[in-house]
């Protein structure tokens, strides 16, 4: 037997004073690897990391959809989105918003440019 430690009143899940000190050196460990991973490799880290700390699904819901959210938009990120161009919508909307301001804004000035030459040469 023997797990044993947390628990208490909190429905079972274990408080930082309810790990033991083999969880709390894993945790320590992984979170360490965890901030200093490469944004690709965050992922790996992070299921040890919500296991350990007993997050609900709807915790590890919510972390999920926020880390995706505020994720930076690198020019990697770009190419992959290139396959699906709707994707930046969902993965960024910050980013997508801001590209499509600047490609309207890009259209219109062409669009006044192309009306400006036309009258030009007329």
């Amino acid at each position: 037997g023997g797990g044993g430690g947390g628990g208490g009143g909190s429905g079972g899940r274990a408080d930082l004073t309810g790990l033991s000190g083999e969880k709390y050196r894993y945790l320590r460990q992984v979170t360490i690897n965890f901030l200093e991973a490469p944004e690709g490799r965050q992922h790996e880290l992070w299921a040890p990391i919500a296991a350990v700390l007993e997050l609900t699904p709807d915790e590890v819901e919510s972390i999920g959809t926020a880390r995706h959210a505020h994720r930076p938009c690198s020019l990697a990120l770009l190419s992959e989105l290139m396959s699906d161009p709707t994707a930046l919508a969902h993965t960024h909307p910050h980013t997508h918003a801001a590209l499509a301001a600047t490609a309207d804004g890009a259209r219109a000035v062409a669009g006044l440019t192309a009306a400006a030459v036309a009258a030009v040469v007329a």
